[in-house]
This record gives structure tokens, sequence and C-alpha cells, in this order.
């Protein structure tokens, strides 16, 4: 996994070990591209976004993004859990917001 603390690049090319699939509340899958890891506080997030939307030469629609906290467990196993504080959902909200493009 790449971590970037500084602003997205357009034209980064997405290996197979940045994308993560999940599931939401509902059952639908999503494979999402991690864009970007940071810490903030005692604790790593990540902000994810869909393949598809990452692919798409459409810049007028905006990516759907998806934060989550992220930590390595046992042998490196990357492990992706929803962020279920408000406040700290905010807080990390505004923190990637900083490293979108323009």
């Amino acid at each position: 996994m790449n971590e970037q603390d500084e602003n997205l690049d357009d034209d980064q090319v997405i290996e197979e070990e940045d994308i993560v699939t999940f599931k939401d509340e509902e059952g639908r899958e999503y494979a999402c591209v991690v864009l970007a890891i940071s810490e903030l506080g005692n604790a790593e997030y990540a902000m994810l976004a869909p393949v598809a939307q990452v692919n798409a030469d459409d810049d007028d629609t905006p990516l759907e993004l998806f934060l989550f906290r992220y930590e390595l467990g046992e042998d490196d196993v990357e492990i992706f859990s929803y962020i279920d504080d408000e406040e700290t959902y905010q807080a990390v909200k505004e923190m990637f917001e900083g490293l979108l493009p323009e």
C-alpha cells in the first residue's frame, strides 16, 4: 500500500494491491481504490473511491468517497473499519478534503 500525504495525482496508475472490495449495509459491493492513507490523532484513516469512477474520463461527476479507519493486523493484513463516531468522521473528512485536487 502506498501512503500519500500530498495532493492526489490525476495521472497515478491504479495497482491491483491498491484495490479494496467491501459491501455496504445494504449488500452492495464496491471495488475501490485507496486514494490516501493519513494519520489523525493516534489512528490512521483511508480515503477510497470506486475504481470505475477513478478510471472514468468524466471530470464533471464528483468522486463518491468512502472513509475508513485503517490498520494493519497480523501478518500485515489490511483492516478497513467503519468510523462510528460522527465527530471523528467529520475530522477525517476535513483532513482528506485538503488532499483533493481542486
